[in-house]
C-alpha cells in the first residue's frame, strides 16, 4: 500500500517508458518529486512488474487518488509535464497518454 509519492513515482515511470525509454530529463523529472529512497525502491519494482501487472497496479489505485476531478487534473499535470520533457513524439505514445488519461478518469 503506497503513500502518493510512491504511486506517482511509479504512474511516472509507466508513462516515462512508453517508448521503452527512460531519458536523463525524464529521470529528473521524476526525482525532482520524490526522494532518492523512494525513487530507487519503486523503480525495482516498476523493473520486476510485467506490463499488465504495471497497469493493473496503476489502475488498483484509481479509487484512492483519483476520487475527484481536481484529483485527475492534477496528475495529468504531471503526465503532460513529464511528456514534454522529450521534444519528439511519435503517435503511439501521444495515443498512449490519451488513453492512459482516459483510464484514469475511468470514461
Amino acid at each position: 500500500n503506497w503513500n502518493y509519492s510512491e504511486f506517482r513515482i511509479y504512474l511516472l515511470l509507466y508513462v516515462a517508458n512508453t517508448d521503452l525509454e527512460l531519458t536523463e530529463e525524464e529521470k529528473e523529472m521524476i526525482l525532482s518529486k520524490a526522494t532518492t529512497n523512494e525513487y530507487m525502491h519503486i523503480r525495482k519494482v516498476f523493473e520486476k512488474d510485467s506490463d499488465i501487472v504495471q497497469l493493473e497496479t496503476i489502475l488498483s489505485f484509481r479509487e484512492k487518488y483519483f476520487a475527484t476531478d481536481n484529483d485527475i487534473d492534477k496528475i495529468t499535470n504531471e503526465i503532460v509535464e513529464l511528456f514534454d520533457t522529450e521534444e519528439q513524439h511519435n503517435p503511439y505514445e501521444r495515443n498512449f497518454i490519451r488513453l492512459l488519461i482516459k483510464l484514469l478518469k475511468n470514461n
